[in-house]
């Protein structure tokens, strides 16, 4: 079994569509409901990354679940990492404090930190346990 997904594959498998549906329109639209991006369009074939599934799957429960940011991000500030791309600083809050993608913990003899740790790749078990939660 493969460990990591790619962006397609992860879109296809979030939005649920049926089987016989292309690639191509799945992308196109996801892209049109607004919870994609033109990088995703770029790049499907692209192994997903832990900052491509908080965007994603942020602007999913935004423009497909309706679903309202929380206002107060103050508690995603444990994550030490979490301002280190300003644009991504919302995504990553609003999947972390919902509990849909946890941080890492990095040990440092008795030194510890909680990252978010953006560019790792996300495993596909991560992947499908947000898809899991989310639809609960």
């Amino acid at each position: 079994m493969n460990k990591y997904l790619t962006i397609v594959q992860f879109i296809r498998l979030l939005s649920d569509q049926p089987a016989e549906k292309t690639d191509d329109v799945i992308l196109s639209d996801a892209f049109e409901a607004g919870w994609i991006e033109s990088q995703d369009l770029s790049d499907p074939g692209k192994i997903v990354r832990r900052i491509d599934a908080a965007r994603i799957t942020h602007l999913y429960l935004l423009h497909v679940k309706c679903m309202n940011d929380i206002k107060d991000i103050s508690g995603a500030g444990v994550l030490m990492d979490l301002y280190d791309c300003r644009i991504c600083v919302n995504h990553i809050a609003q999947v972390y404090l919902r509990g849909l993608m946890n941080g890492v913990c990095l040990h440092s003899g008795k030194n510890q930190a909680l990252i978010f740790d953006s560019q790792s790749l996300a495993e596909k078990a991560d992947l499908l346990d947000i898809i899991y939660r989310i639809r609960l």
